[in-house]
This record gives structure tokens, sequence and C-alpha cells, in this order.
């Protein structure tokens, strides 16, 4: 982030809205990694469908 600020050549109230910005969406983006990794609504998916049922992506990823 550092080089491309200086490239666009941003003030330093911009730079700072920027570092605020990215370090919102980080700490959003590790909290739904961790909510995602813990809560039921994921962890049981596969017991709940079929692997041949909706949503199955096996052949797709496996293409």
């Amino acid at each position: 982030m550092p080089a491309m600020r200086a490239q666009l050549g941003l003030p330093d109230r911009e730079r700072a809205a920027v570092d605020t910005y990215v370090e919102v969406m980080a700490a959003w983006m590790s909290g739904y990694l961790a909510w995602q990794a813990q809560t039921r609504r994921y962890l049981s998916a596969t017991q709940r469908l079929p692997s041949s049922g909706p949503g199955d992506f096996d052949e797709v990823l496996q293409a």
C-alpha cells in the first residue's frame, strides 16, 4: 500500500484514510474467517447435503 499511495501522490489526510480503511477491512475479513471456521452453518454443510445434491461442486472443482 505505501508504494501505491506514493504513486498516486495522496496527501497525508487521504493516506491516513486509506490506512484506516485497509486496517478495518483486514479486521473484518479476519473476523469473518474466524466466524466461518467455527459456525455450525458451514461445519455441518457436507453432512446436510448429499454430494450429488444441489450445491455440489466436486465435479466442477476437479475439472
